[in-house]
């Protein structure tokens, strides 16, 4: 039985009788809500300081998890102080980690570092102190295993400032990348060779410190550290920008691990990469406000001078005027419909270029293009259209080194070498009087330099000749 209260209308004094347990019930969904509220906020302003002593974030081995060969380790980071170094081994630098899968421990086997993004701690060979520094250890099979390859930017990192910090390693190209707030410090390209990282390695993965193959930390950051992400691929500048001030919380190919210590409290990263490793808080470092994801980008000013000139029947060369000082990269559009569209993305190139090579294009067919200059502000407006036509295709070369040669009394085989890389098709004529009078036996598909005539007589005399051809004509 529940007490009853009247309420009256002022209108038409009708009596409403409203339960008690339906005030409760209101009051405890708003409470929910708010408390649900609140604890979205506070997860959303939460990041981790270390005090640059002795506190950390350990993820373990991880070595299928977190071992890479390509990769872009990022972070936001504030210092508070000097923290304390280490080294990444003979030829390594010495530094204060940020995100790491290693350090300096032995050489020539997987316990050789996979990655290390960090604070310079001392000026050296390498570069000036304070700056953002990053290096690897070459793995089991490549040209030079265990040699290091330090990359540094120039950048002083300054305390009580919030900074993002990314830097990139492609293995294919051997080719390093270093940001500070979405901006390239260093882009440096390793000697030619197999040079990709020890991507087995054992040692230990983790934030604020580095680890040996048992767990050992040495080196620590002072300051606060906030949203952490590695992935195992080069991600571009423009990508770069375009994550850079917001969180990622859903699933991204090739992102092996991102922890947005929006926790707040406990023990406990945890990993929104489900297949990832969760991280285990150390020594008590403290849950703190978050990053502010607040690095300031204004739009690129558009390119100009766009030009198309077509050099063969399958390529177009892309000219234009790099206009702007801040893009992150360049997207050329194509149409095959006119100078009004509708267009599509054909390359993403990235920052100060200013000339791109359109190819594996039909002859005889006209093309149209723009240019915009793109970074994590947006895209500029366009360049003026350009357009060209393809060339009709050249004729393909003569085959040479023709040979006739006869395994039976029925068989003639023959023989030759193409000249060409543009031909359809090569044409075999034979001819029965001597070489007089020729006429076409068959024609057999591009790149075949053989071909066997079964249709000859015992004792009988023949001549051939092959001429490549294409839809521009024929060969001599």
């Amino acid at each position: 039985m529940f007490k009853r209260y009247f309420l009256r209308s002022r209108l038409d004094r009708t009596t409403f009788q409203v339960p008690k347990t339906s005030y409760r019930r209101l009051a405890l969904f708003l409470v929910l809500t708010l408390l649900m509220a609140l604890s979205a906020m506070a997860q959303a302003q939460s990041s981790l300081q270390f005090n640059g002593t002795n506190q950390y974030v350990t993820f373990g081995a991880a070595t299928s998890t977190l071992g890479t060969q390509s990769f872009t380790l990022e972070c936001w980071i504030w210092r508070a102080g000097t923290g304390t170094a280490t080294s990444t081994g003979t030829g390594g630098i010495n530094a204060v980690p940020l995100i790491t899968k290693g350090r300096g421990e032995a050489d020539g086997d997987n316990r050789d570092v996979n990655y290390f993004l960090g604070i310079n701690g001392t000026t050296g060979s390498y570069g000036p102190a304070n700056v953002l520094v990053a290096d690897f250890e070459e793995g089991t099979g490549t040209t030079d295993p265990a040699l290091n390859h330090p990359v540094c930017g120039v950048t002083a990192i300054a305390n009580s400032v919030w900074y993002h910090a990314a830097v990139t390693y492609d293995s294919p190209s051997r080719r390093w990348r270093l940001y500070l707030n979405g901006n390239l410090e260093k882009d440096t390209v390793l000697a030619a060779g197999t040079r990709f990282p020890q991507y087995l390695s054992i040692q230990h993965a983790g934030l604020g410190t580095a680890f040996n193959s048992t767990g050992v930390q040495a080196g620590f950051f002072a300051g606060t550290l906030d949203e952490p992400r590695i992935w195992n691929y080069a991600r571009t500048q423009l990508q770069i920008q375009q994550t850079i001030n917001s969180e990622i919380t859903s699933p991204q190919s090739g992102l092996l691990g991102r922890w947005g210590l929006n926790e707040g409290t406990g023990t406990i990263a945890y990993n929104t990469v489900t297949t990832g490793p969760n991280g285990t808080l150390v020594n008590t470092p403290v849950w703190t406000t978050g990053s502010p994801f607040n690095v300031p980008f204004t739009i690129p000013t558009a390119p100009s001078g766009l030009t198309a000139t077509a050099m063969s029947a399958i390529q177009i060369n892309l000219g234009w005027t790099d206009n702007s000082a801040n893009e992150a990269a360049f997207e050329i559009e194509r149409s095959t419909a006119g100078a009004g569209g509708p267009f599509t993305l054909r390359a993403t190139v990235t920052a100060n270029t200013v000339a791109y090579s359109d190819t594996g294009l039909t002859s005889v067919t006209p093309f149209w293009y723009r240019v915009r200059a793109v970074n994590g502000a947006g895209g500029s407006s366009y360049s003026e259209v350009a357009t060209a036509t393809t060339q009709s295709p050249a004729p393909p070369n003569p085959a040479s080194g023709l040979t006739a040669t006869a395994p039976s009394s029925y068989q003639m085989n023959l023989s030759w070498t193409s000249n060409s890389t543009n031909e359809t098709a090569f044409e075999i004529w034979r001819s029965t009087d001597g070489g007089m009078i020729f006429s076409q036996l068959t024609s057999v598909p591009a790149s075949t330099v053989s071909y066997s005539d079964n249709a000859v007589n015992s004792s009988a005399q023949y001549y051939y000749r092959v001429r490549a051809t294409n839809g521009s004509g024929q060969s001599a």
